[in-house]
């Protein structure tokens, strides 16, 4: 039997999510076993990459991390937030939506 994995599934393993972790583990381990194989979508590796490197900030907001990392990734010039003091140890800068619209204002007179 095959199984296609979501990375929401992977995702639970690797950050421990509860109370999924437990079931997520088993899937894994049946692969492991033998008794089943995976496959997972190609953006799962892309995305597990990210998340990787957005644990090893240890920003005290892991989603923060995350949205920094995916920003970091596609060369954003700005990372376009209502909460841009969580993203104070960025070195992209960030700005209010409002602010994102005076900055294009301005650049395009």
């Amino acid at each position: 039997m095959k199984a296609f994995v979501d990375t929401n599934v992977v995702l639970d393993v690797i950050l421990k999510r509860f109370p999924f972790y437990q079931n997520s583990l088993a899937v894994f381990q049946l692969v492991d076993q033998g008794h089943i194989r995976a496959c997972l979508s190609a953006t799962t590796m892309t995305t597990m990459k990210t998340i990787a490197d957005a644990l090893a900030l240890r920003w005290k907001d892991f989603e923060d991390a995350v949205q920094y990392i995916a920003a970091s990734e596609n060369n954003a010039d700005y990372i376009v937030t209502r909460n841009t003091q969580d993203f104070t140890s960025s070195h992209i800068p960030a700005v209010t939506p409002e602010q994102f619209i005076r900055i294009i204002a301005d650049t395009e007179q």
